[in-house]
């Protein structure tokens, strides 16, 4: 599901707030059968479940048409300006504000309130669903982050692989030994040139510490990258690894495209990234473990609320029938056959799955955290996103981290202010 996130973007895509948001999808289908237009990420298990849905319901039908996560955004925008739209939206769950502020999603409070298993959803991207107190989404699939390692390297450099470490001082020594073997094996993985990874990635060292790094989500939000020390220690660990040979000289470049793929071929000892690489790393013959992003001295841990939220379309003339839908996603049944088709976590804690690593995404995912704004694709994920190019020079060029820090800061309160302006707020 999330194997490569949705990385670019604009502050507010201009085809969301071009022309009016009015605009109904059309067509209820023949013989009294609705048909509901469901507009999804590229992925594992949707189609699937469509299929599933279909042949089970017999009043109401699904439509599946996926989209590449780069044209996601303004194709959504697209589609409900001319009501050929969509009823159903699932989508990377850090565009929820924006579609939320945007007039994208119907206001569906009252419907979630009413679930018996409200209180059971996924805390951080329940978070991201929300926007000026109304709930506009609800959480389809999740994907948190966690750090894995390979614990066939770990066992060659001499490390208890049943043992991973707990602290950062602990990563850095476990890298530094794994670095050791030699050759082309390195300890530690960074997607230097991928905004959206380093947001995924990175952000929970800071959560873990007590840090943070977005004020309040509304018209006066600010970044607090130089205001929070811990995103400074963050960078500085990140900058450490580099520094001390650990990270492979080709993490600078790496992509959103190209992320993992040194890892995935057995031959780094760590990386900070998703359930989606466990398995490929398992092929090369290599034994994965996993735990969660630890604080700097191990007393807490935190994890990114990635994943799917799914929310219904304000221009759907068929909102109801979109709403079961939406509850039947949202069931134990395809919250089950979602989690085996991509080794993800339900977005339910009461949702059970006989799988160590879908149970240990479950539990860290009760102390998850998202960046909330409408402005995240230009705050982190885009490739000229003043977080990554903080990043990039605090941790690669070795530059100043105040200064750096203060400059995205500054850039950053210009880009929110931005996003505002286009909303109307």
């Amino acid at each position: 599901m999330i194997t490569k996130r949705s990385l670019a973007g604009a502050v507010v895509a201009a085809a969301l707030v071009a022309g009016g948001l009015t605009a109904c999808s059309t067509g209820s289908g023949s013989g009294g059968v609705t048909t509901i237009n469901w507009w999804a990420r590229v992925g594992d298990g949707q189609k699937e479940l469509a299929k599933e849905f279909n042949a089970t319901h017999k009043n109401i039908q699904v439509k599946i048409t996926q989209l590449p996560d780069d044209q996601f955004v303004n194709k959504v925008g697209t589609g409900v300006r001319s009501g050929n739209g969509p009823d159903v939206i699932d989508f990377d769950v850090a565009n929820a504000p924006l579609f939320a502020a945007t007039g994208v999603l119907a206001d569906i409070s009252s419907k979630v309130d009413s679930l018996s298993y409200k209180d059971e959803l996924n805390p951080g991207m329940m978070k991201l669903a929300k926007y000026n107190g109304k709930t506009y989404s609800v959480p389809f699939t999740a994907g948190p982050s966690f750090v894995l390692y390979n614990k066939t390297l770990f066992e060659k450099a001499g490390l208890d692989p049943n043992t991973p470490p707990k602290t950062w001082a602990e990563m850095e020594a476990d890298a530094k030994k794994v670095r050791a073997l030699g050759s082309d094996t390195y300890g530690f993985d960074i997607p230097g040139a991928c905004g959206g990874g380093l947001s995924f990635t990175v952000q929970p060292y800071i959560w873990a510490s007590g840090g943070q790094t977005l004020t309040a989500a509304n018209a006066k939000q600010k970044t607090t990258y130089a205001t929070s020390p811990e995103v400074a220690r963050t960078f500085q660990l990140y900058q450490d690894m580099w520094k001390a040979g650990v990270v492979s000289p080709r993490a600078q470049t790496t992509d959103c495209a190209t992320w993992g793929q040194e890892w995935e071929a057995g031959k780094v000892g760590m990386i900070t990234s998703g359930a989606w690489m466990v398995a490929p790393t398992e092929k090369t013959g290599a034994k994965v473990g996993y735990f969660a992003i630890p604080s700097s001295d191990g007393s807490g841990t935190s994890t990114f609320a990635g994943g799917n939220n799914d929310g219904i379309a304000a221009s759907s003339k068929k909102q109801e029938q979109a709403w079961t839908f939406l509850q039947w996603l949202m069931g134990a049944k395809a919250q089950k056959a979602m989690s085996a088709s991509n080794g993800q976590a339900p977005v339910r804690s009461d949702v059970k799955v006989d799988n160590a690593l879908v149970s240990f995404q479950q539990k860290i995912g009760e102390h998850s955290d998202a960046p909330d704004s409408i402005a995240t694709n230009a705050l982190q994920l885009s490739a000229s996103s003043p977080w990554l190019t903080a990043f990039q020079e605090i941790v690669f060029q070795g530059k100043d981290v105040d200064t750096s820090l203060q400059k995205a800061d500054s850039d950053s309160k210009n880009l929110i202010g931005q996003a505002y302006q286009q909303v109307g707020q």
